[in-house]
């Protein structure tokens, strides 16, 4: 069992602090081997593999519950760039697929009109469907803003802008607009995929 749920917000605070001193350190070597990974893939940035590799990484080492040493820990760091390419290529491949393709039927088909009273089988229809839409218009997020929304979702006071900042080497302003973005891109999204229709006129 991992140690993340019996740290409290203020270990929690403390992981973070020491993640972000740890890959500010090392972001020129982990930059150089971004850039080694991404020498034949054109049109991949490799600041943004580093960002999403910090967030993973942070993700990991807070599950480990750890204490910080800089040894053998760089090797593990550039293991989270090399994930997050294979994330980023899948997600450019998976862009490049007909929408149509994604979509489970099965659980994304239009709900019948509800006539009669809600109930829980109603309301546990309508979550399955909610969580089968967030997690498709999720994928179609890059890695980065999953990241970011992940850690804002789970605890928005504890994963502060700034302190999403300091692990990306980004200012909080940049995080917050980053965020919003990709939050504002995710609404016609899961209207899509759960086909709301609009007010019935007849």
């Amino acid at each position: 069992m991992s140690d993340e749920s019996k740290q409290g917000p203020a270990d929690v605070r403390r992981v973070e602090q020491e993640i972000a001193e740890f890959l500010a350190r090392n972001r020129a070597a982990l930059l150089e081997h971004a850039r080694y990974l991404v020498h034949t893939r054109p049109g991949i940035d490799p600041d943004d593999l580093v960002q999403a590799a910090s967030l993973a990484f942070y993700r990991y080492w807070r599950e480990r519950g750890e204490a910080i040493v800089d040894r053998g820990l760089l090797a593990l760091a550039k293991q989270c760039v090399a994930t997050a390419l294979n994330d980023v290529v899948k997600w450019h491949q998976a862009k490049k697929r007909p929408k149509a393709d994604a979509l489970p039927s099965s659980s994304l088909a239009p709900a019948a009109r509800q006539t009669g009273p809600v109930t829980a089988a109603n309301r546990n229809e309508l979550a399955a469907r909610v969580r089968a839409a967030m997690q498709l218009a999720f994928q179609e997020l890059e890695p980065l803003d999953r990241s970011i929304i992940d850690l804002r979702m789970e605890d928005e006071d504890i994963h502060t802008f700034a302190a999403i900042g300091s692990m990306l080497g980004m200012t909080a302003d940049a995080v917050r607009m980053r965020y919003q973005r990709a939050m504002k891109a995710i609404k016609p999204l899961l209207r899509d995929y759960l086909q709301v229709e609009g007010p019935d006129q007849s």
